[in-house]
């Protein structure tokens, strides 16, 4: 007996539509986790040194697709400034994969536009509000001696984002003792010129303190110098002696920064020509 051959019977099934999003990566959605895992949690330089500016690649992204993101508190008004598009998400589920892109012109296209036909001019001086302050004579005598060269503009770190922005891209010369402020460097223009003060943590001077030049710059061409001034001097200007234990952070925390004329017109110097 021969079988039946079995007609091939064709079934429909209804295609169920996709769900938006559906077939795309987290970080595709947009739903990055940028929170900063640090140590150093809100301190003003590693907020834009560790946390921000490392990410400016996923926040041109998360600004274009107008997408969700996970982040600190410490961190809101960066990511508002750089991605104002975005959104903060309540869950986040992978760390974003490293975009590798050129930060320098990416934080360009970020930051809001500079104002046309204005050429850099002001001298920007950094001045501390709670350790390592320029004393008032020297803070005087520095202000003074440089507004012969032009605008002098004083930044505290007091100032909102968008202000700090507009403060440093008009800059064409900034001056200020090693702190969290020269971290805004990664706001000026190429060939703007930075000199940081600084000193040493020893008697002798021969063993350099602290530098954060190269961290700073790293982004930029820029015309740099650093000027380090004796111990001694900083030690005079806040009355206490040496302590050989522990020097680096004791020279971190001295409250006043003192200057010699000599200082001055070294930095003075250093002033780009119009």
């Amino acid at each position: 007996m021969k079988r039946k051959k079995r007609e091939k019977v064709e079934i429909k099934t209804e295609q169920k539509p996709k769900k938006k999003g559906k077939g795309k990566t987290r970080e595709e959605q947009g739903e990055m986790d940028l929170v900063c895992r640090n140590r150093f949690d809100g301190a003003f330089y590693h907020v834009l040194h560790d946390c921000v500016i490392p990410n400016v690649c996923n926040l041109e992204s998360l600004q274009a697709r107008r997408g969700a993101a996970c982040y600190d508190e410490w961190q809101t008004r960066w990511i508002h400034l750089l991605a104002p598009a975005s959104k903060k998400a309540t869950r986040c589920y992978a760390r974003p994969s490293k975009k590798e892109c050129l930060v320098g012109p990416t934080l360009n296209r970020l930051l809001p536009p500079k104002a046309k036909d204005e050429n850099p001019s002001d001298i920007v001086v950094l001045q501390r509000s709670n350790t390592r302050i320029f004393d008032e004579n020297t803070f005087s005598a520095l202000c003074s001696r440089l507004r012969r060269e032009g605008k002098v503009v004083v930044y505290t770190g007091r100032e909102s984002p968008s202000q700090t922005v507009k403060i440093f891209q008009k800059a064409r010369y900034l001056v200020g003792y090693h702190g969290a402020g020269l971290v805004n460097a990664y706001f000026m223009n190429n060939r703007t010129r930075i000199l940081e003060i600084s000193t040493f943590k020893d008697l002798k001077n021969s063993d350099p303190w602290r530098s954060n030049m190269k961290e700073v710059t790293k982004y930029g061409a820029f015309e740099t110098r650093i000027l380090r001034i004796p111990i001694q001097q900083l030690l005079n200007a806040n009355n206490v002696s040496y302590r050989a234990f522990d020097p680096d952070h004791y020279v971190k925390g001295l409250k006043y920064v003192s200057l010699t004329e000599v200082d001055v017109e070294r930095i003075a110097e250093f002033v780009p020509k119009h």
